[in-house]
């Protein structure tokens, strides 16, 4: 079988889903809160690329795209446009990027460790503890990230052995 390539509103979708978050990259280089937000995002989202990559090496594509994961970001990108609310854009963005691998119980968590990447998360926790180092709550973030990508590509790696 040949390798099944995204549907383009998926693709399309994504790609407003990143427009309609572009103060969430300039505030990572402009709040010393953030400076390693770009980072944790990172960690936050390679198990796309690992998946993908792994994907195109393999005969059996054994995912497609969520919609109603794309129809849930649709919602909220459509929301914070209205109300200018970029904490719910940023939320859409992690609805985005998970309609990219397939959907398995432990997403939820993966879901919520994004918050690890959003400048609120970020602000609400220096508020919350202003006498912990900026430098500890990044370390916090990261290792939130970390943990959500990891059990999600622990996860992959075992949905992919069983289909073959």
């Amino acid at each position: 079988m040949k390798i099944k390539a995204l549907p383009s509103i998926t693709l399309a979708i994504l790609v407003f889903s990143l427009v309609n978050s572009h103060h969430l990259f300039r505030s990572w280089f402009n709040t010393p809160i953030e400076n390693f937000s770009g980072l944790i995002f990172f960690l936050w989202i390679l198990p796309l690329p690992v998946f993908w990559f792994c994907k195109s090496k393999q005969e059996n594509p054994w995912t497609t795209a969520n919609t109603f994961l794309s129809w849930l970001y649709l919602l909220f990108g459509l929301i914070s446009i209205v109300t200018s609310l970029n904490a719910i854009a940023y939320v859409g963005l992690a609805f985005a990027c998970s309609t990219l691998i397939p959907w398995l119980p432990v997403n939820y968590f993966w879901l919520i460790a994004s918050i690890s990447w959003m400048p609120a998360f970020g602000w609400y926790l220096t508020h919350q503890f202003p006498q912990v180092p900026i430098i500890s709550l990044s370390i916090f973030r990261i290792i939130l990230a970390v943990s959500g990508s990891l059990l999600v590509l622990y996860k992959l790696t075992m949905v992919k052995k069983s289909y073959e």
